[in-house]
């Protein structure tokens, strides 16, 4: 459950869904449970991204001990694909979001070839290549579906 939480904290931190989203997310799973200790924290600070961020990189760190990567890739990927699908950005401006949630991944995490994915898909913009960068996506997107 932390990994769904992280995944919709990240995509309403960068802007792929609504702040809200995350804040329901988080309230159902404290209310799940009330007593990890871990929840106090985000819960404490919910309106204050920065903070909440800094909770989450505390939880897991650099090393991603104990994250479930299929399970916090399948909901990161799935609300990727929502966005990406409802055309709300631009396929340029999706491409820099997506970037910029690749930063907050943690980083053993985000080396991985599917993660890694989120920070080079846009690359083929820059010579006019759209068609690669909508592959290279959407091939992400479908790790999970199959």
């Amino acid at each position: 459950m932390m990994e769904d939480l992280y995944a919709e904290f990240l995509l309403g931190l960068h802007g792929f869904n609504s702040e809200e989203r995350y804040e329901a997310l988080l309230n159902e799973t404290f209310l799940n449970d009330p007593n990890n200790s871990f929840l106090l924290e985000p819960e404490a600070c919910s309106h204050d991204f920065r903070s909440t961020k800094g909770c989450f990189m505390r939880y897991w760190g650099d090393s991603c001990a104990g994250i479930n990567a299929d399970t916090f890739g399948k909901r990161l990927f799935a609300g990727l694909e929502s966005v990406y699908n409802a055309n709300t950005f631009s396929i340029a401006d999706f491409g820099k979001h997506c970037a910029l949630l690749w930063h907050d991944i943690p980083s053993e995490l985000a080396q991985t070839e599917l993660f890694w994915t989120l920070c080079y898909a846009d690359d083929a913009l820059s010579w006019g290549d759209e068609a690669q960068t909508r592959t290279l996506y959407e091939k992400a997107f479908s790790f999970y579906n199959d």
